[in-house]
């Protein structure tokens, strides 16, 4: 396939298996202009809507209106098995464990000189502070709080990835 850079015209010949189904942003070699190319496109047939086709009839708009307003007598639930407590409980934990890492390595990554300047000179704390405030206000409230009672992810991921393994974050 050859695609042409729409800023300075320059042509380029590419793989079609080299992009990928929903596009590739590619830059340009001669201008450095960024632009998105696409596979060629599907031939898929499209039938246009008719005028209010989707629009609810007064008897299914009343029906949504009962069922929303008129709460239905719902059967009791039976307790969960406890084995399920268990693997929910896990599966808490696992969230709660990427989303601090993935929150602390956003403060490394968007804050990398500052890290390093808060090793050398032991100023971790001091440095990102504000970002760590915000970061914790986040996880916080996105993690469950049973969770939080028994682990803090969050200080753990600090203290691995920021302070590169030692254990600066109490």
């Amino acid at each position: 396939m050859v695609i042409e850079c729409p800023k300075c015209k320059s042509k380029y010949r590419v793989e079609d298996l080299a992009i990928p189904t929903g596009g590739a942003a590619v830059r340009c070699l001669e201008c450095s202009n960024i632009f998105t190319i696409y596979k060629n496109l599907l031939d898929i047939k499209l039938t246009p809507l008719k005028e209010n086709e989707f629009e609810p009839s007064v008897s299914e708009v009343k029906e949504i209106l009962r069922k929303n307003i008129e709460p239905e007598k719902k059967a009791p639930v039976a307790e969960k098995p406890s084995f399920l407590d268990d693997t929910e409980k896990s599966n808490n934990h696992r969230k709660a464990e990427r989303l601090g890492k993935s929150l602390v390595k956003d403060i490394y990554l968007y804050h990398k000189d500052k890290v390093e300047q808060g090793r050398k000179e032991g100023t971790l704390v001091q440095l990102l502070g504000e970002e760590i405030k915000k970061s914790w206000r986040f996880y916080k409230k996105q993690v469950d709080a049973e969770v939080l009672k028994e682990r803090n992810y969050f200080k753990d991921a600090l203290n691995e990835i920021i302070a590169g393994g030692k254990e600066v974050f109490k």
